[in-house]
C-alpha cells in the first residue's frame, strides 16, 4: 500500500529500509550492471539446414528459407482408415524473412490463409524497412485495453478495433457477443470462456508496398504470444524464491525496469528447467491456448501456419495438444516435437549465445528432448487423466474437439494422401539422411510425411 500511495523516493526509501539483513547492497549493485539492462536484439534469422531441404523435396515442398518446416500431413491416427489430411496444417520457425520463392510457394502453391503466432512483441520487433512474410496478411493480435487501443489509434492512426463476433471467426465467447471486454492483465481471473479480445492493425502505408496484395482480405495473421504478463508475474514469479522476488520488486519500484526483472525471472526459470517452463505456459496460457484451439478448429481458416521464433517450443506444445486430439500416436508425437533439433542443429552455437545472453544457460533450452515432452503429457495424464481431458479442462469441449478432428482427419486413400506418398516415393531420402530414429519410421512417418506401410 505504501509503493503504490507514495511517491519515487519514498518507495526507494522503503524498500532499501525493509530489505532483508540476509541481502547485501550487492543484490542492488547487481542489477544496475548495464550488461544485464541492455537490450537484446532479436535472434537473425535461422536457414533450414540440407537435410530438411531434402525432407521438404520428398514431401513436395519447396522450402528453402524457413527453418524447422513441416507438414502434419499423412500420420496415422486411433481411427483406423484414418490420417492426417495433407496440407491443411503446417508448423515452422518464424517465416518473417521467407524468401519470394518461399512466399510464392506458401501463399500460391499451398494456399496458406491463417498464420498463428505465438512470438512476443519483442521477437517480432524489427529493424528493417524490407517486406515481411507476415505483411501479405490482415493481423490481429491480443488488445490489452479499451481505452489503451483509443490511444493508439489516435496517435498512429492505423489501428482500427474490429470487435471478432460468432457470424466472422467462431471463437470469441458470450462475454464478448454482449460486448463485454477484459484487461490482458486480468485474465487469469476470467470465467467461462477466453476473455480475449483481438485488436486489428494495418499500416496502410505498408500495405501499399507488401510482396503479394493481391486475395489480402482473405488472409489473417493472429499474433497470440504464449510468453506474457500473466506467464511471467502469476507462474513465474509466484514460483521464485524470496530473493529473486526481491530483486523484481526492486526493479519495478526503484528502477522504474522491468526488464531487469525479467532477467531474473529467466534466471529463475533457467534452474527450473525445460520441463517447468513448459508445464507453466500450459497452465498459465490456458486461454491464449484455448482460442488458439478454436482458430484451428475453424475449417474456413484452413491451410494454417503455426509458429514460434524457433518452432520447438510453444510450437512444439500447441503441435503436442493438436496431435494429441486427432489420436495421433505418442511416440510419433514425440519424434515430432524431438525432430526440431535435427532441423535446428547447423544453428545450435547461434542459438546457445542467445539464450546465454537472456538467461537460459541449461543446454536443455536449446535442444527438443523427447524426454521432455514425454514427462509433458505423462503430466497432462496424471493431473487431468489425459491431453483431451486438459483441453475440456481449459475449455474447448468434447464437440469442439470432434470439430477438429472433422477438419484434419481423412481417409487414407483420399488423393491428398495417394498425392503425397507418390512425391515421397520418387524423392527417396538418402540412407545417410536418415537420423538416430530410424528404427522406428515404420511407426513414425515424420521424416517423409505420409503413412509408411
Amino acid at each position: 500500500e505504501t509503493l503504490e500511495r507514495g511517491g519515487a523516493l519514498a518507495k526507494i526509501c522503503f524498500i532499501i529500509h525493509n530489505l532483508p539483513k540476509r541481502h547485501n547492497i550487492m543484490d542492488i549493485v547487481e542489477m544496475l550492471d548495464k550488461r544485464h539492462i541492455q537490450d537484446t536484439v532479436p535472434m537473425a534469422p535461422l536457414q533450414p539446414s540440407e537435410e530438411e531441404k531434402r525432407r521438404h523435396e520428398k514431401q513436395g515442398l519447396e522450402i528453402t528459407s524457413i527453418s524447422n518446416f513441416r507438414d502434419f500431413g499423412g500420420r496415422r491416427v486411433d481411427r483406423p482408415g484414418l490420417v492426417t489430411r495433407p496440407r491443411m496444417l503446417f508448423r515452422s520457425g518464424a517465416p518473417t524473412w521467407a524468401s519470394p520463392q518461399d512466399t510464392q510457394e506458401l501463399l500460391h502453391e499451398l494456399g496458406v490463409k491463417t498464420l498463428v503466432d505465438f512470438r512476443t512483441t519483442f521477437e517480432t520487433k524489427s529493424f528493417s524497412t524490407a517486406a515481411r512474410f507476415e505483411d501479405n496478411f490482415f493481423n490481429f493480435s491480443i488488445k490489452k485495453d479499451e481505452s489503451c487501443a483509443s490511444a493508439s489509434s489516435s496517435s498512429s492512426g492505423h489501428h482500427d478495433i474490429d470487435r471478432i463476433d460468432s457470424a466472422k471467426e467462431d471463437l470469441i465467447m458470450e462475454q464478448q457477443q454482449e460486448g463485454r471486454w477484459t484487461r490482458f492483465r486480468r485474465i487469469s481471473v476470467a470465467a467461462g470462456g477466453p476473455l480475449i479480445a483481438l485488436q486489428h492493425s494495418l499500416n496502410k502505408d505498408l500495405r501499399a508496398s507488401i510482396q503479394t496484395s493481391e486475395a489480402l482480405e482473405g488472409r489473417k495473421h493472429y499474433s497470440i504470444p504464449l510468453i506474457n504478463d500473466h506467464y511471467f508475474f502469476k507462474g513465474v514469479y509466484t514460483t521464485a524464491p524470496a530473493k529473486v522476488q526481491m530483486q523484481c520488486t526492486i526493479a519495478r519500484w526503484a528502477l522504474w525496469n522491468d526488464k531487469v526483472g525479467a532477467l531474473f525471472l529467466m534466471r529463475h526459470l533457467n534452474d527450473m528447467g525445460l520441463f517447468e517452463m513448459y508445464r507453466l505456459t500450459l497452465e498459465y496460457t490456458r486461454k491464449e491456448i484455448l482460442t488458439i484451439l478454436r482458430i484451428l478448429k475453424n475449417p474456413d481458416n484452413y491451410p494454417i501456419m503455426i509458429f514460434c521464433s524457433l518452432g520447438k517450443d510453444r510450437t512444439g506444445m500447441i503441435s503436442a495438444l493438436v496431435q494429441s486430439c486427432l489420436g495421433v500416436p505418442r511416440d510419433t508425437i514425440i519424434s515430432d516435437y524431438h525432430l526440431s533439433e535435427k532441423n535446428l542443429e547447423p544453428n545450435m552455437e547461434k542459438l546457445k549465445k542467445y539464450f546465454n545472453r537472456i538467461g537460459l544457460t541449461k543446454e536443455e533450452f536449446v535442444l527438443a528432448p523427447s524426454a521432455v515432452m514425454t514427462r509433458l503429457l505423462e503430466y497432462l495424464d496424471e493431473k487431468y487423466g489425459s491431453v483431451c481431458n486438459y483441453l475440456t479442462d481449459i475449455g474447448f469441449a468434447p464437440e469442439e474437439q470432434e470439430m477438429l478432428r472433422t477438419t484434419l482427419l481423412v481417409q487414407e486413400d483420399h488423393p491428398q494422401v495417394q498425392a503425397m506418398q507418390e512425391t515421397a516415393a520418387t524423392h527417396p531420402l538418402h540412407p545417410e539422411h536418415h537420423h538416430h530414429h530410424v528404427a522406428h519410421l515404420a511407426k513414425q512417418p515424420i521424416e517423409t510425411g505420409f503413412p509408411v506401410s
